[in-house]
């Protein structure tokens, strides 16, 4: 019995790479060990570094390790990890090179090449369907037509009289159909009558975010299971159990590698499961502040990504004083990169920025503007030796990097007027008695000296008193 697997590939002839294998779905855990393998299809050599990835709706730079440079016929590997490539396949000698995505969706993935004016080449589309979903095998591009095969990376691919899922029969069906419906790949209903649960999620995912989760269950007839006894157990010390397959949404709270396993049991009172997947989450710091807002004629707002991995902002909410905006569906901030939302479409204007918070669909806040201050060491006034510490003082004109705040809060001034008047001792009673103290010896003091001078107008002038001197 045969069954035809329609799938999405886009065959366009180009004078360049085309993506020959696609090991998608690893036995075992995928994370980090997923890869593609290209092919110098044209008549020259070709510097795949300034080629590109194209997955997660995003394009991946890819850096040699070693040459660069793919001669014509030549194979070349990318994968997402080097060291966990090697170890999958140590005695793997071709040209190797490192690149970073998220992790292919095993249910539907599209992925495509981009050349250096990052025109689309080689795009695809593949699922579990077209074979390869963690039975140890890559999607092999053979004669025009994308089989299940053993893995050969940087090598040739299969030949079709080799496929392990086709017979000769095979062969000259798919010669035959592959005339008028070059999309049609004929496969062998398999064997194995096991069933199979398979986790659909992605393999990096936010702190503090909400991600989607699903899985597929497939019966021993290739039936869709959707009943049953689902366990999940998120590695985190939270368990989830129910018996309807429909998708959710789950958060973990903290960075860091959790694994995620589900267990398919086909009646409550099983003890053994039916089924079993597992797979290891990386979930990552959100990174996301607001790192500035614009002014009165352009009250723009800037978000960046500090952290390492790319961040999508899906049903992020930026709230300002006034209006409050809606992040589309699918974008995404990379690492280490800024991005500037402008009023045009956030409806902002100069009275929002005030104050402005990031929250996700549930209300929590990601990041707010302004920032909390923190203090400084200290802070040195040009024209005067006075050196006011941020540690004792109230300041918040002084942020946390040193600068001064464009808003000066004149309350605060106000404050710690207050709080120094309250935590000194009042000496203006000692100051007047001193005062009253020093008036007394100085009138004390002119009285005295006063009877000691002659009075010069009451007294007579004699020739004793003059001198001749000219």
């Amino acid at each position: 019995i045969y069954s035809i697997v329609f799938f999405s590939f886009f065959r366009i002839s180009y004078a360049g790479f085309e993506i020959s294998e696609v090991m998608y779905d690893v036995d075992g855990t995928d994370t980090d060990r997923e890869w593609i393998e290209v092919h110098n299809t044209g008549g020259e050599s070709l510097d795949l570094s300034k080629w590109y990835l194209s997955s997660d709706n995003s394009k991946h730079s890819l850096v040699p390790q070693g040459d660069s440079v793919v001669s014509s016929g030549q194979y070349a590997v990318i994968c997402q990890n080097v060291s966990k490539f090697k170890t999958d396949w140590p005695n793997f000698s071709g040209l190797l090179f490192d690149s970073s995505w998220t992790g292919f969706n095993n249910e539907g993935e599209s992925i495509s090449l981009k050349d250096p004016d990052l025109n689309i080449i080689s795009p695809i589309s593949f699922d579990s369907s077209m074979g390869g979903n963690g039975d140890g095998n890559s999607l092999q591009l053979i004669n025009g037509s994308w089989y299940s095969a053993t893995p050969t990376p940087g090598l040739l691919n299969q030949n079709t009289s080799n496929l392990n899922n086709t017979d000769s029969s095979d062969n000259s069906l798919t010669s035959e159909m592959n005339n008028s419906l070059p999309s049609v790949v004929f496969k062998k209903e398999s064997d194995n009558s096991k069933i199979t649960t398979k986790i659909i999620t992605k393999n990096i995912v936010t702190a503090g975010i909400p991600f989607s989760l699903d899985h597929s269950t497939i019966g021993t007839k290739k039936e869709k299971i959707v009943l049953g006894k689902f366990v999940w157990n998120f590695g985190d010390g939270m368990i989830k159990e129910s018996t309807v397959s429909d998708p959710f949404v789950y958060v973990y709270q903290y960075p860091g590698d959790y694994v995620l396993t589900l267990s398919y049991f086909s009646s409550t009172f099983n003890s053994k499961p039916d089924a079993t997947d597992r797979i290891i989450v990386k979930v990552v710091p959100s990174g996301v502040v607001i790192s500035g807002v614009g002014n009165m004629n352009d009250p723009y707002v800037e978000i960046y990504n500090n952290s390492s991995y790319e961040i999508s902002l899906r049903d992020w909410i930026l709230k300002g004083s006034v209006h409050s905006f809606i992040i589309p569906l699918d974008m995404i901030i990379l690492p280490n990169k800024k991005l500037k939302l402008s009023p045009i479409i956030t409806g902002f204007d100069f009275k929002d920025l005030s104050s402005v918070t990031i929250l996700d669909k549930t209300g929590k806040v990601f990041a707010s503007f302004p920032d909390k201050i923190i203090p400084v060491q200290s802070f040195s006034d040009k024209n005067s030796n006075t050196i006011i510490n941020n540690e004792s003082s109230n300041f918040s004109g002084i942020k946390k990097d040193g600068s001064i705040n464009e808003v000066i809060n004149l309350n605060d001034f106000n404050n710690e007027e207050k709080n120094n008047n309250n935590s000194s001792i009042n000496i203006y009673p000692y100051l007047g008695l001193a005062g009253i103290i020093a008036i007394g010896i100085s009138s004390i003091y002119v009285i005295r000296r006063k009877k000691n001078i002659p009075d010069y107008v009451d007294t007579e002038i004699s020739a004793k008193d003059m001198k001749i001197i000219e």
